[in-house]
Order: structure tokens, then C-alpha cells, then sequence
């Protein structure tokens, strides 16, 4: 793995661990575990970020690879499946992004799949009447939260 790849995944692991273990309040055992999970991302899945995400840097990397967890290798699934339980633990904002990945799988990979992150959400939200089901049904509570805290439910 090169110098500029090693940093860029070392970079990711300090702002996807650090800021949120402070900002939500994760328990240590919990930091810890995160901790141990992205140092382990450089290891096993080296091969699957050259060849499948060499242009993404930070946070896009990873989201990359679970863009691409069909393409990774069994050792970085196993890795990204652990992580997406263990982030399953971080609150409400955690177990809702699970939630769309996993009922909206079919929507983004057909209909968003150029889209990341908050904007994917919100391609989704503009094409709801094109979304399975499923997804449906999650875009619902989506908006069902928003209206509840008094955000703006407009995607």
C-alpha cells in the first residue's frame, strides 16, 4: 500500500472515530471497538481499495467500498459487515442510514447510483414513486422524523 493510501485510510479512521465518539458520546469500549475496525480496513481490504476505490480519498473511500461490497474480497466483507453492525450502535442517525442501505439497495443501485451520502437520500426522496416498496416505507419514517423534530420535509 502506498504512503498517500495509508494516510488517506489513517485520516478516515481519526474523523469517522474521533468526532463522532466525542459529538454522540459513545462509551470507550465502544470508540475502541470502531478504533480497532478501521485500522484493520488498511489490512484487509489494501486489495480491494487499489483496485476497486484508487480514486477516492477519506470518507469516500469507504463509502466506495460498501457502494462495492460485492466486489470486495471475503476478508474486506467480513471487515465492512462488522463494521456496519458495530455502526448500527451509533443512535437513531446510525440504525436509519442501515435501514435505507439495506430496504433501498435495489432503488440506488437503479435509480441513485451516481449519488452519495445525503444526496442519495434526497435522490431517493425525489424519486420515491419509482422506489421499491420497501424503501418506501423507510423514506416514510425519514420524513415522519423530520416532520416530528419540525425540519423541513421536503427532500
Amino acid at each position: 500500500m502506498n504512503r498517500r493510501t495509508l494516510i488517506t485510510v489513517l485520516g478516515t479512521a481519526c474523523f469517522l472515530l474521533v468526532s463522532p465518539g466525542i459529538s454522540l458520546g459513545f462509551e470507550e469500549a465502544a470508540f475502541q471497538k470502531r478504533m480497532e475496525l478501521l485500522e484493520s480496513l488498511t489490512e484487509m481490504c489494501e486489495e480491494s481499495i487499489e483496485t476497486i476505490c484508487p480514486d477516492e480519498d477519506g470518507r469516500e473511500r469507504l463509502r466506495c467500498l460498501f457502494d462495492h461490497y460485492d466486489e470486495t474480497s471475503e476478508d474486506c466483507q467480513s471487515l465492512l459487515d462488522e463494521m456496519r453492525s458495530n455502526r448500527a450502535g451509533m443512535g437513531r442517525r446510525g440504525e436509519m442510514r442501515q435501514k435505507v442501505q439495506e430496504a433501498c439497495q435495489d432503488s440506488i443501485e437503479t435509480i441513485c447510483f451516481e449519488e452519495k451520502g445525503r444526496e442519495r437520500v434526497r435522490c431517493l426522496m425525489e424519486s420515491y414513486d419509482e422506489a421499491s416498496e420497501e424503501c418506501q416505507d423507510v423514506l416514510d419514517e425519514i420524513m415522519s422524523r423530520r416532520g416530528a423534530r419540525g425540519e423541513d420535509t421536503r427532500p
